[in-house]
């Protein structure tokens, strides 16, 4: 998604891994992985307990995606089953929106 929406302004991608931060090469592990996936855009990876972040996050674990609209906001959570197709067409719709 990050490809086919990156010209637009109004379009960002952001990933963030759960893995234990503290592990040992695990920074190694998730860089190559995502090198393989040609994945050019912000990585984070959480360094919180899992306590913390599924309170917030209002999830239990993998996989998720989360789309925002342009006041920062929640538009819409995807988790456990959903395909990107349906997160593209959230995103295309917001995206609509703008122009």
């Amino acid at each position: 998604m990050q490809k086919k929406y990156a010209k637009s302004n109004n379009f960002a991608a952001i990933s963030v891994a759960l893995d234990d931060a503290q592990q040992s090469g695990i920074t190694d592990k998730l860089l190559k992985f995502l090198k393989g996936q040609n994945a050019g855009f912000t990585h984070l990876l959480l360094d919180e307990k899992p306590e913390f972040w599924q309170e917030k996050l209002k999830f239990e674990g993998p996989p998720c995606v989360y789309v925002f609209n342009q006041q920062g906001q929640v538009e819409k959570q995807f988790k456990d089953e959903f395909t990107y197709k349906d997160v593209a067409k959230v995103v295309e719709k917001l995206l609509d929106k703008k122009k």
